[in-house]
């Protein structure tokens, strides 16, 4: 059946199996969703086919899934099935929560080198297992690279994949996306594995330059330059790019495959050792200080772990295990200062039971330490008279080597005591050199910290019950938002947020319509506070509810109006702005309902305001709203956004205005959606650190 931009809506059950949860976008084959298997009792991604289909376009989809089914490893995305229901063909794959690493491009820029290296050598792992299978990808592109949150790659679409061995059509259409095809497909040779390494050798020169080797509008001059033309160096486009690297890129893309990288191992070899050779680089630039900053590392990395958990016995003890391991020392203790008791305390002790032990402060070494700040390396502790030996009798330990550091608070004071007992090193007795107290020190500042931060948390706990009504409040808030970046066919959005923990009526909803619309909404509510939220999500629910059945931005915000009208009470109302876009008319439909007017910048034109008229939702029932149409290009950018961003006032009473606004967005257009908040962030920042209420800036570009 040809397909008209139908969508099955959220909760349809497709041939008594598949369930929709969420439509996650629209391309070229058809529409793909979110899913869930109720046969297997698990989530999918379920990609449903438009138009009709060829005998050889169906065996081309059934070889992807074939091929796909003999490749099994972590960096490429499961296929599952390929079947026919209700007329509509549609097949079943892994679900993947992320983004390609083109839409990452595009919304961030270029990568860093680290980033771009370990997703290569994902990738370069999932082509190893499917070469070795005979499975070539043969069209390896960015949109087709899905990257995590976790930053785990997975290789997707083996769509006109082949087998080493297939035989070639000389009569057969080129098939892959140009840019990214290597010399051997355009003249359809037989084809091996080092076409898609030809191709992840273009990927890493578009992901840290920002462009690809050969560009041009004709195909077949495209196409001419990717025969016969040699590539410009990455490094022309990237000043920080290492030789090493620039070398790798172009042996990746050279157009004799006897000069090429031979196979995916090669390859990987070649930029692990690309890897080895910077870090022992690095490392011979350092000072031997380096040595200490490592150990700290592994303590800062104890504490990242632990930063979220109330418990402090769990907190010290982690800690002190992570230090006398490093350190090479028998035992330690950590004590803690009680200020009116004038003591200090402790139950931890590494090595033997868990015991309390009280010092008065000035008493024993620990004491001296605790009361003058005084750092004490000791080789032989029975020979300071300062040592107290009664601990040693009571737990029938024997000190020897000791090493006492002060723990002080950001603001200098002393809180606390670390204590390390008997060095070894190399399994003999040993004492504590400078370094290990450079290392202490340094262990001791940081441990105070924890310190700090665990109490704060013990004191916020005893407050909870006081704070629920704020944290429903707050979570209420954020489920009123989507992901911070949405892709949506030739369509890209970004927001920021200020003041997240304050309580407020800020909402932002994109809905897909079809393949061509989305329609955006982002509303303001009138007060900072929990009735203000609430109705919020209500506003949002109905919004949700209603468009499911009327796609006209007029309609809706006039439906819209009356229900905020009929439930909101005097002093709550809600300003908004309905935006529908159309990318195959390109025109944006939208309504004004009280909000201030969006920034449109079109390609190489001045930012502009774009004024309509309109009050706010909930207080005149039968209030005549209009609606407005304005025609876009691709490049276009639109910024909307709610007052508190423009109304924002410095230690002056300053506004910051929609002049800096406006700014900001005309001189930074053509930088990504992210590049372009961060500037906003800064700017922000600089000009203000009161966040009374809450904003949002909303980013939205065709591409």
């Amino acid at each position: 059946m040809d397909f008209k931009g139908k969508v099955s809506k959220v909760g349809d059950v497709l041939g008594g199996r598949y369930k929709i949860l969420k439509v996650l976008g629209f391309g070229g084959m058809g529409v793909v969703y979110k899913a869930e298997d109720l046969k297997l009792n698990t989530i999918i991604a379920l990609k449903k086919l438009r138009g009709e289909y060829d005998p050889l376009s169906i065996e081309r989809l059934r070889q992807e899934i074939n091929l796909a089914r003999k490749v099994t490893h972590e960096n490429v995305c499961r296929v599952y099935d390929l079947e026919e229901i209700e007329g509509e063909r549609v097949y079943s794959m892994e679900y993947l929560d992320g983004s390609s690493i083109k839409d990452i491009l595009i919304s961030e820029g270029t990568y860093s080198i680290g980033k771009c290296l370990k997703i290569v050598k994902q990738i370069l792992a999932g082509l190893d297992s499917a070469h070795k299978m005979g499975v070539i990808h043969c069209d390896l592109k960015p949109e087709n690279i899905f990257l995590s949150p976790e930053e785990v790659v997975k290789i997707m679409d083996f769509g006109i994949s082949r087998l080493k061995d297939q035989p070639i059509d000389p009569n057969a259409p080129i098939m892959g996306t140009p840019e990214f095809l290597a010399p051997e497909q355009i003249r359809n040779e037989k084809l091996d594995g080092r076409c898609d390494l030809y191709a992840l050798g273009i990927i890493m020169y578009e992901m840290l330059t920002g462009r690809v080797p050969f560009e041009h509008n004709d195909i077949y001059k495209l196409l001419d330059m990717i025969l016969y033309e040699a590539p410009a160096e990455p490094s022309l486009y990237r000043e920080d790019l290492p030789e090493g690297l620039n070398e790798i890129i172009l042996k990746a893309i050279e157009k004799d495959l006897k000069k090429r990288f031979q196979n995916a191992k090669e390859f990987l070899n070649a930029i692990e050792q690309f890897e080895g050779k910077l870090v022992d680089k690095i490392l011979k630039e350092l000072s031997f200080a380096h040595q200490k900053m490592v150990k700290l590392m592994v303590v800062l990395e104890a504490q990242r772990s632990l930063s979220s958990t109330l418990n402090l016995d769990q907190l010290l003890e982690t800690l002190l295990s992570v230090t006398t391991k490093e350190v090479g020392a028998d035992r330690g203790t950590i004590f803690l200062i009680d200020k009116k008791k004038e003591i200090l305390w402790s139950k931890t002790l590494e090595g033997d039971k868990e015991c309390r032990i009280e010092v008065p402060l000035g008493k024993g070494i620990v004491g001296h330490t605790a009361l003058t700040g005084e750092t004490l390396n000791i080789p032989d502790a029975y020979r300071d008279d300062r040592f107290n030996p009664e601990v040693d009798k009571r737990t029938g330990y024997k000190t020897k080597s000791l090493l006492s550091v002060p723990m002080r608070s950001y603001g200098g004071e002393i809180v606390g005591v670390i204590q390390l007992l008997n060095k070894k090193k190399e399994g003999k007795e040993d004492a504590f050199s400078l370094e290990d107290e450079e290392f202490l020190k340094e262990v001791c500042s940081h441990a105070a910290t924890i310190l700090e931060q665990a109490e704060l948390k013990e004191e916020q706990f005893k407050k909870k019950e006081m704070e629920r009504e704020m944290q429903f409040a707050l979570q209420l808030k954020n489920k009123l938002f989507p992901e911070n970046f949405l892709s949506f066919s030739n369509l890209y959005m970004a927001y920021y947020q200020v003041g997240e923990t304050i309580i407020g009526g800020n909402s932002l909803s994109a809905v897909p319509i079809d393949e061509n619309r989305i329609f955006i909404l982002l509303a303001d509510g009138s007060k900072a506070s929990l009735s203000s939220a609430l109705l919020a999500s209500n506003f949002q629910g109905a919004f949700r509810l209603l468009i499911e059945e009327v796609e006209d931005p007029l309609q809706i915000t006039t439906k819209l109006n009356t229900h905020i009208c009929n439930i909101s009470y005097e002093g709550l109302y809600i300003s908004a702005i309905f935006a529908l876009f159309d990318l195959k008319e390109k025109t944006l439909n939208f309504v004004m309902a009280g909000h201030i007017p969006p920034i449109y910048s079109a390609k190489g034109s001045e930012s502009i305001l774009i004024e309509s008229e309109g009050i706010p939702l909930g207080l005149e029932a039968e209030y005549p709203y209009k609606n407005e149409i304005l025609s876009f290009e691709k490049g276009d950018l639109f910024c909307f956004y709610t007052p508190w961003i423009v109304e924002c006032e410095d230690e002056k009473g300053r506004c910051f205005g929609l002049k800096n606004l406006v700014k900001i967005i005309e001189e930074n257009k053509e930088k990504g959606l992210k590049d372009i908040l961060k500037v906003f962030d800064k700017k922000w920042k600089e000009f203000t650190s009161q966040n009374l209420k809450d904003g949002t800036l909303l980013l939205v570009k065709i591409q």
